[in-house]
């Protein structure tokens, strides 16, 4: 998990880390953010089901890419909340997306160590509820590490909007 001191934060409204760039798997993903994760998980009693591989983009000299991403779609249950929901219309209401982009900026953000690449870089984790097409915004900093595969990212709440 990153350190906060890494960043200066003394909390951080989301973390989220992730592993193995070929078949990425998420490790933490974390809203402690009380406004936001209100909106998103009203009964506080919320499980997620991932419903795709996600996918991943690491940054590539050999392109001038250096943007570090990560996308999936998820299922968030809320069996409270939701209880009064057909089946269909609770499947519809549960949909989300999960989108981590991080552009590395400087030169002085990549760094060569012990036989790997360290990307340091920063934008925004957004998350998406589908069926109403709000979405919650994160300003982020992160980390990819080329040797491990590791992609770490905590960022604080900016805002909620629509995204439609």
């Amino acid at each position: 998990m990153l350190s906060n001191f890494l960043y200066g934060q003394e909390t951080n409204d989301i973390i989220l880390e992730v592993e193995n760039t070929t078949n990425p798997t998420i490790m933490t993903f974390e809203i402690n953010d009380q406004e936001s994760k209100k909106e998103i998980c009203p009964s506080d009693k919320c499980t997620i089901e991932y419903t795709s591989e996600g996918s991943f983009s690491v940054p590539n000299p050999e392109t001038d890419d250096y943007l570090v991403s990560f996308i999936i779609d998820f299922d968030l249950h809320d069996n409270i909340t939701n209880a009064n929901l057909t089946p269909i219309q609770k499947s519809f209401a549960e949909r989300y997306q999960l989108h981590a982009f991080c552009w590395v900026d400087d030169i002085t953000d990549i760094i060569e160590k012990k036989g790997s690449l360290i990307y340091n870089c920063g934008d925004e984790i957004k998350i998406d509820r589908i069926h109403d097409s709000h979405q919650w915004v994160y300003k982020s900093k992160g980390i990819y590490d080329t040797k491990t595969e590791n992609f770490k990212m905590i960022g604080n709440f900016s805002e909620s909007r629509d995204f439609k």
